[in-house]
């Protein structure tokens, strides 16, 4: 309990972003609270949910940063503390602000899907969050589901078909592993990616706007990379394979002046950061003693995932 208390102060004085605001002025509602003083805690409140309103607006913008998003479920998950011990006061406004939150936590849960899909052996739980059909934006023809997020480097549309992806790679001896109903589904996946646009948050000729638009780009080939080698088990060195890993790789070497620092496209393509280095050995340690009869990519990720403690976080 220490620990994670010292963690939530650390989230709220980390800077002056409104995310830090709202989880700053939810410790103080609480703490004033705690201490019967009724009047300070309702102000707090109310200026955490101010500073939370703001949070929620810029990440319907396709404006916030990882940091900022965790700092806003913090402050979301303390105000729900204090509605809890606050039996006068109405929980419609905080419930309305937590359903940004929860958008957010998606963004997020996506990614863990990915990391749990190749996790054994599965607990309980993880079995259930793999099995969701998790839906990320329900606004299915709002233009902001083009926007490329800061906090996750792609678009909302993405993730959307990247959940639908990671539902459709079968174990090899599942009944239906490429049956016409199977092969439709990766192939319908296959034809939205292609279609796939992601637009930057403010359209301009700056290096920042391309760096974006790469990253995102990166996300996309990463995603149809992932399908048609772990949905449809196409060998790495078929011709579709290798010129989408020929994209990817030429992506990184282009934009040598920001660093990509995603690990989950870098994992499915390559990449040298410390957890993907560690991943991308130990499957190249696996695929080499295989020798020449190679070895099937899905033994390859559940084998690499499962070896490390717990399941590794893409975000």
């Amino acid at each position: 309990m220490p620990e994670l208390c010292g963690l939530l102060v650390r989230m709220s004085l980390a800077d002056e972003t409104p995310a830090a605001l709202a989880a700053r002025h939810a410790i103080s509602a609480l703490s004033y609270q705690h201490l019967g003083n009724h009047a300070a805690a309702v102000m707090h409140q109310a200026k955490s949910l101010g500073a939370l309103q703001v949070t929620i607006n810029r990440l319907g913008a396709g404006d916030l940063e990882a940091g900022q998003a965790l700092q806003a479920m913090a402050a979301s998950m303390l105000l729900n503390i204090f509605e809890t011990l606050n039996f006068d006061g109405s929980s419609l406004s905080w419930a309305i602000f937590f359903c940004g939150c929860k958008k957010i936590v998606n963004l997020h849960d996506t990614l863990y899907k990915f990391s749990t899909r190749h996790w054994y052996p599965k607990q309980t739980q993880q079995i259930l969050l793999a099995a969701q059909k998790k839906v990320v934006s329900k606004a299915v023809f709002s233009p902001l589901r083009q926007i490329i997020l800061a906090s996750t480097g792609c678009s909302l549309q993405l993730l959307d078909l990247l959940c639908q992806i990671v539902d459709a790679v079968l174990d090899r001896d599942d009944p239906n592993y490429l049956s016409p109903e199977h092969l439709r589904t990766i192939r319908s996946l296959e034809l939205r990616l292609d279609d796939l646009t992601q637009t930057p948050r403010i359209a301009s000729t700056s290096t920042g706007e391309n760096h974006e638009r790469q990253l995102a780009e990166l996300y996309r080939l990463a995603a149809k990379i992932y399908l048609l080698r772990m949905a449809r088990g196409l060998p790495r060195g078929d011709p579709v394979v290798v010129a989408l890993v020929d994209k990817a790789m030429h992506l990184l070497k282009e934009d040598e002046v920001q660093p990509y620092g995603r690990p989950w496209p870098l994992f499915v393509p390559l990449g040298n950061l410390p957890l993907v280095r560690r991943l991308i050995h130990a499957a190249w340690v696996r695929m080499d003693l295989a020798g020449d009869n190679g070895v099937d990519l899905m033994d390859v990720y559940n084998a690499v995932v499962s070896g490390l403690r717990v399941p590794p976080s893409f975000t």
